[in-house]
């Protein structure tokens, strides 16, 4: 068995350009640099399943609205829309990706 993060579509991409990751430098831990950069954000992209569906949604706030309080913890401060399909994967458990991005830096 992989102990790469990496499904295996993405390792057959990866070696097709002639790179093989490791495990890519993903860490299990945020640095503080990532840790402030959440927390400047106005909005985030949040993505789970429902029933081996994806399903994304916007989150937005004011800055601030994402905090690290340790390297290993995010919290998102918002409310999703009754009727927006992720609150049916939000379980606890359930697989959850999320991605930060500064438009106007292209961060």
């Amino acid at each position: 068995m992989s102990r790469s993060p990496f499904h295996a579509g993405e390792l057959a991409a990866q070696e097709r350009a002639g790179f093989r990751s490791e495990g890519g430098g993903i860490r299990d831990f945020m640095t503080e640099q990532h840790r402030t950069f959440f927390a400047a954000l106005p909005f985030v992209v949040v993505a789970s399943v429902d029933r081996a569906w994806p399903t994304a949604t916007l989150l937005a706030g004011s800055p601030g609205f994402v905090s690290a309080p340790d390297a290993r913890t995010l919290r998102v401060r918002a409310e999703l829309d009754p009727s927006d399909p992720l609150v049916r994967a939000l379980a606890p458990g359930a697989p959850v990706g999320m991605l930060g991005i500064d438009l106007a830096t292209r961060r």
